[in-house]
């Protein structure tokens, strides 16, 4: 006969996989690992839970989101001038707006990030696992708990979204889905331009790989390539990449500038560096 595989035993197999444990049949107890998991997952929905049932209004800058996707929904003419990022977040709530009507709008809004932003941590777990050879439950938790993270993955807002698109596209560059990886890059661009300088860190990621050869660096880097291409196109048709009145602020050399170049560097700098030492 044809072996068949019950769904329970799949999730099983899916479980273990993150878990770290080959299983041996019997009863088995959540090891350190999986408690982590449990965690890091339990962390964002009770997010998502703490502003549906204790934060009814709109909080902080919510509103403004709020406000441009009822712009799109209402089908008003032009684009929201006050957007200071490109709306691909917003076409998402609206999309799914559409389908169903029931949910409240602000409710759906934030469960689309906390969606979004619960499969950019698989998606990190994922790529942990793959490249460390080693469970992940730790490290997740220790992203899903990051203040810059855990208290905006339950609102209606861009910044969770936005990165977790970014790890998925991490995710499957590593696994060597580039076509992927950029396709996935670019909604990460869609949802917050200035995602774009991740186009750049995968470029040297793949380049500085030590287990593939720089002679294919080219071909292997073709997507992402067409990727910045694209938007240098649009950059010098358009003169920006955003769709409202506000571009950023103006470049003025002062200790903020110096402090951002520092942190950009020992972001993309740092995991190089690392890998470097002997």
């Amino acid at each position: 006969g044809v072996a068949t595989l019950r769904p329970t035993e799949g999730a099983e197999r899916v479980w273990r996989l993150l878990a770290g444990r080959s299983g041996d049949g019997g009863s088995w107890r959540l090891s350190f690992n999986t408690w982590c998991y449990v965690a890091a997952v339990g962390v964002t929905i009770g997010w998502f839970g703490v502003y549906h049932y204790f934060g009814r209004g709109q909080l902080v800058d919510e509103p403004g989101h709020m406000a441009a996707i009822q712009h799109f929904l209402a089908g008003q003419a032009g684009w929201p001038m006050g957007m200071p990022m490109l709306p691909g977040y917003h076409f998402a709530v609206v999309s799914l707006s559409t389908l169903q009507g029931s949910m409240e709008l602000l409710t759906l809004a934030r469960l689309v990030t906390t969606g979004i932003w619960l499969l950019g941590l698989a998606a990190f777990a994922l790529g942990w696992r793959r490249l460390h050879g080693q469970p992940a439950g730790a490290a997740t938790l220790l992203l899903a708990v990051m203040p810059l993270v855990q208290p905006f993955a339950g609102m209606a807002y861009t910044d969770a979204p936005a990165l977790a698109l970014v790890l998925v596209a991490a995710w499957a560059q590593g696994r060597g889905s580039r076509a992927l990886a950029a396709a996935v890059l670019a909604g990460a661009v869609a949802v917050r331009q200035t995602n774009l300088v991740f186009v750049g860190m995968f470029l040297a990621w793949e380049f500085l790989r030590p287990d593939l050869g720089r002679e294919t660096w080219l071909r292997r880097s073709a997507w992402l390539l067409a990727l910045g291409a694209s938007a240098a196109v649009v950059v010098l048709w358009a003169g920006r990449l955003t769709l409202g009145e506000h571009h950023g602020n103006e470049f003025r050399f002062n200790f903020a500038v110096v402090h951002f170049a520092a942190l950009l560097a020992l972001i993309l700098g740092l995991p190089l560096w690392i890998a470097g030492l002997p």
